[in-house]
């Protein structure tokens, strides 16, 4: 039996016998924007994570360990990991995301520009924010270049795709860290030097609280799909 498929690589359609690809054609692919559970649970997630934060969980200092930070953080994308190795419908949800408006989501990080903001201001330290704003910022502002390379299917686009993964997530690894060591009585708490007691509290809790998780788990969906297109 002859099927035509899809050919990730060069986006021209394909004749195979008797099989086809498991990466949908573009034109078939569900957008992550559009779907309304999405919206739902992140609605959810967003208001828990707030109303958390009022209630200062999220605050930390030298004598009280930041473990709800790093649950926040952390948790939510090992859920994901692990929810998605057992549902199998998850999987196939995952299967049918368009892989460039994945990737193209994390323009949003542009909103990096805060934590300058703020650091400007005084209101955050520089060890802090200075890695965190540019990092996120530089993300966000590739972001819709390298969506657009794999929409196409560029050159390279492959590369770009895992490249943007690494930078963000290596950003996240970084901005974690700082914020964590430069909090009052940290390691990176210096004299003279506001410590990053402001990112216990609303809003910029909800940075490690709901915003870094959720784009961290774009790029673990972004992984998925690249290893198997």
């Amino acid at each position: 039996m002859t099927t035509q498929t899809y050919d990730a690589e060069n986006a021209n359609p394909r004749r195979d016998q008797g099989f086809t690809t498991s990466e949908p054609a573009p034109d078939n692919k569900r957008k992550l924007s559009r779907t309304p559970y999405v919206w739902a649970i992140l609605s959810v997630w967003g208001y828990a994570a707030f109303a958390l934060s009022q209630n200062g969980v999220f605050q930390s200092t030298a004598a009280t360990p930041p473990i709800a930070v790093a649950i926040a953080a952390l948790g939510p994308g090992l859920v994901f990991l692990s929810v998605y190795s057992v549902l199998a419908p998850l999987r196939r949800w995952v299967d049918g995301l368009d892989l460039a408006e994945v990737i193209a989501l994390q323009a949003w990080r542009i909103l990096g520009f805060t934590f300058l903001a703020f650091w400007g201001l005084g209101e955050l330290p520089a060890v802090f924010a200075l890695p965190a704003g540019i990092g996120d910022m530089a993300v966000g502002l590739a972001a819709p270049a390298v969506a657009l390379a794999v929409e196409r299917r560029s050159k390279g686009w492959r590369i770009s795709a895992y490249g943007l993964i690494a930078a963000g997530s290596f950003d996240f690894i970084v901005a974690f860290a700082t914020g964590i060591l430069s909090r009052q009585g940290g390691a990176l708490d210096f004299d003279g030097h506001v410590a990053s007691s402001l990112l216990g509290v609303a809003p910029l809790s909800l940075f490690p609280a709901f915003i870094v998780p959720a784009f961290f788990i774009l790029h673990i969906i972004a992984l998925l799909k690249l290893r198997r297109a």
